[in-house]
């Protein structure tokens, strides 16, 4: 679903796959939720966001 490029205590990158929902659709956890659950970061905002058939780098901040 996604590749951590960098773990920083105020933000975090990742790389999208392509055909991943950012927000949960139907049953299926969407790139915020799992991110969350395996890297175990609770406070998480979306700086910005990709369509879910388009793949690249990703950046959210880790605090307000």
């Amino acid at each position: 679903m996604f590749q951590l490029i960098e773990k920083h205590p105020k933000f975090i990158v990742i790389s999208k796959n392509p055909d991943i929902n950012f927000h949960k659709e139907d049953d299926t956890e969407g790139l915020m939720g799992k991110i969350r659950s395996e890297l175990g970061i609770n406070e998480l905002y979306a700086v910005h966001r990709l369509d879910k058939m388009t793949s690249g780098l990703l950046l959210f901040a880790r605090d307000r």
